[in-house]
C-alpha cells in the first residue's frame, strides 16, 4: 500500500515541476 502511494507521489512531483516550469516560463514570456 505504501509502495504505490510513494510511486504516485514521485510521479506527481516531476509532473508538477514540469507544469510549474512551463507556467513560470509563460509568465515572463507573456
Amino acid at each position: 500500500m505504501q509502495l504505490p502511494r510513494h510511486s504516485m507521489i514521485k510521479n506527481e512531483i516531476p509532473k508538477t515541476r514540469k507544469s510549474r516550469s512551463k507556467l513560470e516560463m509563460d509568465l515572463p514570456n507573456s
